[in-house]
Formats: C-alpha cells, structure tokens, sequence
C-alpha cells in the first residue's frame, strides 16, 4: 500500500456460532462485503473458535476464491486450543497490545454499544447544525 494508506486486520471470534443457514449467509454477506469493499484494504482476516462446520464451508468456498484472497483469510485455532496458543498465533499478525481479552489480547479498550449509539446520534445532529447553519 503507498505511505499513508492503512490496511485492516480483523479478528473474528465465532465460539458458540452453529451452523445454520443464516451462518452460511452471513459468511457469504462477509466475503462479498470484503471483496466489493476492502479489496485491498484487507490486510488478513484471523478467524478462531471455529468449528468444523466453518471448515466445511471454507473448503466449498475456498476454491471460489483468488490465491490472494485466500492468502488474506487465517484460520488460526479451533474451539478447545489453549488460550496461550491462540495468542501465540494471533501475535504473528497483531500486537496483542491492540486486541481487546475477549479474543485473548492485552488491550483495555472495552467497546460499548450505548455509547457509540449516543456518539452517532451527537455526530448526526451536529452535522444537521451545519446544513441548517449553511
């Protein structure tokens, strides 16, 4: 990427997804809105605690996919690896500084639904201010 330009890592944790089909759709909706999206912004997807019915379906899926694409997409522990494991492999592509507990890093950063709605709603009613200002 040229200076300046950031790319993504996203670590998704799926402990205690099963497989139905509003899984397999939602995996679909992710790698479509990846591709249309952040096509090159996407730096890796680390994906853990998955079962065996995501495995299935990467192995339907993967062959549809570029190399480069499949390069991006990590498939790093199943449920039940040690928690130290995980961290261990995530730590390859992350600072484990950057990562909240719940998917085994060090950060203290706690997101809050509540709050981003309210910080939204600030940010909405700020820019109607403007246009009404203008």
């Amino acid at each position: 990427m040229p200076p300046g330009v950031w790319n993504i890592t996203w670590v998704v944790d799926l402990q205690g997804a099963s497989i139905s089909l509003s899984l397999v759709q939602s995996m679909k909706g992710i790698f479509d809105e990846l591709g249309e999206y952040y096509a090159e912004r996407m730096a890796r997807l680390i994906l853990i605690n998955y079962g065996w019915g995501i495995s299935m379906i990467w192995s339907f899926l993967k062959p549809l996919l570029y190399a480069n694409t499949v390069e991006k997409w990590q498939f790093l522990a199943t449920s039940g690896t040690a928690a130290d494991k995980i961290a261990t492999d995530i730590s390859k592509y992350i600072d484990l500084d950057q990562l909240s507990p719940d998917v085994h890093g060090k950060s203290g950063f706690k997101f809050d639904w509540n709050n981003e709605q309210q910080r939204e709603a600030q940010e909405v009613q700020w820019i109607e201010e403007l246009k009404a200002a203008k």
